[in-house]
Formats: structure tokens, C-alpha cells, sequence
């Protein structure tokens, strides 16, 4: 992660996607793979991102892996790098005993840092002894706002939902406890009737601590789901592994 004071941090990632062959166990794999991208930009919210590497599909292919990472590529503001028309070479991998040559090498990125003029330099060094050729791109890194604005906008437009099925349900009440024994209670605001005068103010301030202790219990142990994007990778077979694993 490369961080800076006067523009959002850049998560730079190394992608080295499963081999596709139409399987329905390649499918599986490769949605897997995109699934962990997505659990970064999770992670990193607010962050921008640059995914760089072996994706072993084509941009433009027909097979149906690619739409799957055209989603989630719609759904996180993210774009492919186009390779420069100039480019010595138009493919990244190569097996020449085979004569088998394609362009499945990429990178990845989100839309603020890739501009009109950037493309994809395919490094064709005769010294690079492996498969596939290094590619490279330059990023335009724009200071309009702080880390911490941007973080905020992106969880303004976030939605999440309280796993509590999931929850510890005894350390939720055992920390909700907790917050209620500091609210001071307005006792005499409570018994009031016609004869005593009754204070609105404190009950409202009452009312709204015990909202807040219920948020405050909630936050710290519940776990919560962003809710949005739909986890396609995911199986019964896995959810199964998972819960074992618990």
C-alpha cells in the first residue's frame, strides 16, 4: 500500500489468475480468485486499487469468465488498461515451440488513476527468460481530497447488515450491560404525572443514550456484510468447509 497525506492510499496488487479451459472446476477457481479481489477492496474502503498481472483470459473473450470480472469491475468503479497501439508486440504470453501467442497479461485499476493518455507498454527484453513478458503503466495519482473524506464518501454510499446469526449473542448483552449501567436515568422525569412537572428534554436524552448503546453493543459484536454486490463464487460446498473450519 503506497499511502499519502493529500490524496487516498493505492493498493497495488499482484494477480496471478487460475489457467481457464471452460471447465466448470476452472469457472469455480477463477470466480474464487475474483472473490478474493473483491475481499480487498472490502477491506480497503475508500482506497484506489491497481491489479497488475496474469489474468489468463483476453479482455475482449467470449468465454464466461470475463463478465464476471466485468461486474465486479462495473460495481467497484475499476477499468482494464488498454495496451499502447505502438507497442513493438501485441501479445504477453508466448510459447514459440508451439507457436501459441496471446495478450492475457493486464492491469486493472480504478477509473481516478487511469487517464486518457496512460496505456499498457508490453516489455519486450530479450533477457526475460520466463513465458511471459513484463508489462508496464503509468498512474496519474490526483491530490483533491484526504484519506479520510474519501473513506467517508465511499461508506456514505455502503450499506451493511448485522450478521446475528452468526453473533455471540452473550458477549452482546454481557457489553450492553455494560453501556446501560452509565446512563444517568431520569427518574424524575419518569414518574412525572399531572401534579409534577415533567422534563422532555431528559427523556429525550434518555431515550436517545439507550439508542446509542444499542448501536455502540452492536458495532462491537456483531459482525455485519456489506450487502450489494453478490458473492457469485460461493458454494453450498463451501459453506459447508467453512463452518467446519468455525
Amino acid at each position: 500500500m503506497l499511502s499519502a497525506k493529500k490524496s487516498p492510499s493505492i493498493v497495488i496488487c499482484s494477480a496471478s489468475m487460475p489457467y481457464y479451459d471452460g471447465s466448470y472446476d476452472r469457472v469455480l477457481e477463477y470466480e474464487a480468485a475474483i472473490g478474493s479481489m473483491q475481499g480487498l477492496i472490502d477491506k480497503w474502503v475508500g482506497c484506489k486499487f491497481v491489479f497488475g498481472g496474469d489474468l489468463n483470459v483476453t479482455k475482449y473473450s467470449s468465454c464466461t469468465v470475463p463478465p464476471i470480472t466485468e461486474y465486479v469491475c462495473s460495481a467497484n468503479h475499476l477499468r482494464w488498461c488498454d495496451i499502447d497501439v505502438n507497442s513493438i508486440v501485441n501479445y504477453t504470453f508466448h510459447n514459440d515451440s508451439v507457436n501459441n501467442y496471446s495478450l492475457i497479461d493486464h492491469f486493472i485499476c480504478s477509473e481516478e488513476i487511469v487517464t486518457d493518455s496512460s496505456s499498457v507498454t508490453i516489455l519486450n527484453d530479450g533477457d526475460n527468460m520466463p513465458d511471459h513478458f513484463a508489462i508496464n503503466n503509468t498512474f496519474a495519482v490526483p491530490h483533491i481530497t484526504t484519506y479520510d473524506l474519501a473513506e467517508q464518501k465511499c461508506k456514505a454510499n455502503i450499506t451493511y447488515k448485522k450478521l446475528w446469526e452468526k453473533a455471540d449473542i452473550t458477549l452482546y448483552q454481557s457489553c450492553l450491560r455494560s453501556h446501560l449501567s452509565n446512563i444517568v436515568v431520569p427518574v424524575h422525569s419518569l414518574d412525572c404525572n399531572s401534579k409534577n412537572y415533567c422534563d422532555h428534554f431528559d427523556l429525550e436524552q434518555y431515550y436517545r443514550d439507550i439508542i446509542h448503546c444499542l448501536e455502540s453493543s452492536a458495532d462491537s459484536c456483531i459482525p455485519s456484510v456489506k450487502i450489494g454486490l453478490q458473492k457469485h463464487w460461493w458454494t453450498p460446498e463451501l459453506d459447508e468447509m467453512n463452518m467446519r473450519c468455525i
